[in-house]
């Protein structure tokens, strides 16, 4: 029997339906980008440093400062949504707003191997990019206009990515995204209402019912929501309460660079090759009057399934998979 579902800490609906997957030719998207060889002209390659613009910071072997050796880097994205160069200016055009398109538009190129799957990314490769995700946090929130920061990741056509050389994306807005403002609020009713953290009250719950637990470390758990908008979508965040990723201890990268790899292996391994997509929440920039009621958290999903009519019109997400079913198959003792 299928049911509806929702989550108050980001005000989702979902249909939890899984007799949409016995319709007559459901069958996953099929990816073929894992299937890559070395090219000459990858701009994100050793070699070809010159094709990206000037190096923003990088991790070198050794600890090296200087030199065209690098193991994980940061580059502005050659094609901006935004840039750091224009004047703050805000303009209301009737019952409309707009502002001038102030923001950075950054990529961390995650290895300096040519490899398209995120999966086959060492422990060490993922720290690499969490701990160079923390500096570019704690470098433009210096830029009071800026006032929150999105890290995204796209793996497969499907999900997005136009470069098969696996690597992520760092936005940062002169607002407050959308998405991470519904939770914002969300959490600030919570906190309201109960006087605790909605997410950390969510991940005990979690925790305490293990039915939808994948993994759980000293530092880290990872979990699939109890209103999961699509199949094997999982949930990594902090066991220990903490708004803003730019805060998160050596020990607690670790261990999310740790779970990341144990995950991704597991869901290959119950998946196959596929196309992902990952999002990072974290407080606002300028803002700690959030620090009591958020945690930040990253959501990853498989993009397994095209979205439908159903969902644009209704603006509910139909996932054929329940959460507790995906959560034992990705499950990690």
């Amino acid at each position: 029997m299928s049911e509806v579902r929702h989550d108050p800490l980001t005000s989702q609906w979902v249909v939890i339906a899984p007799e949409r997957l016995n319709r007559p030719g459901v069958e996953p998207i099929p990816e073929k980008f894992l299937e890559i060889q070395a090219d000459p002209l990858c701009p994100f390659c050793p070699g070809n440093e010159g094709m990206t613009p000037a190096e923003i910071s990088a991790i070198r072997p050794g600890g090296v400062t200087g030199g065209t050796l690098w193991t994980t880097r940061v580059v502005p994205n050659r094609f901006p949504a935004l840039r750091v160069e224009p004047q703050m200016k805000k303009m209301g055009a009737g019952i409309y707003d707009w502002i001038v398109g102030v923001g950075a538009h950054e990529v961390i190129v995650d290895s300096c191997r040519h490899i398209a799957d995120a999966a086959e990314l060492t422990q060490e490769e993922w720290l690499n990019s969490f701990v160079l995700l923390q500096q570019r946090f704690n470098d433009l929130r210096n830029d009071f206009r800026l006032l929150s920061m999105i890290y995204i990741k796209n793996q497969g056509a499907w999900a997005g990515a136009t470069i098969p050389h696996t690597h992520a994306q760092i936005l940062a807005l002169p607002i407050i995204a959308p998405q991470l403002d519904v939770r914002l609020q969300n959490g600030l009713k919570y906190e309201h209402f109960h006087g605790r953290c909605g997410f950390c009250d969510r991940l005990l719950q979690e925790i305490r019912e293990d039915v939808r637990l994948v993994w759980s470390g000293d530092h880290i758990a990872a979990f699939e929501p109890y209103a999961s908008l699509f199949p094997f979508n999982t949930l990594f965040q902090p066991k220990n309460h903490e708004a803003c990723f730019e805060r998160a201890s050596r020990d607690c990268l670790q261990e999310l660079a740790r779970s990341m790899v144990a995950v991704l292996a597991k869901m290959r391994e119950v998946l196959g090759n596929r196309a992902l997509q990952w999002v990072l929440y974290s407080a606002p920039l300028q803002l700690r009057s959030w620090d009591a009621f958020f945690d930040w958290h990253l959501e990853l999903r498989p993009v397994l399934y095209p979205t439908g009519g159903i969902e644009w019109g209704s603006g509910l997400t139909i996932n054929p998979v329940s959460p507790e079913l995906a959560a034992k198959q990705l499950r990690i003792d």
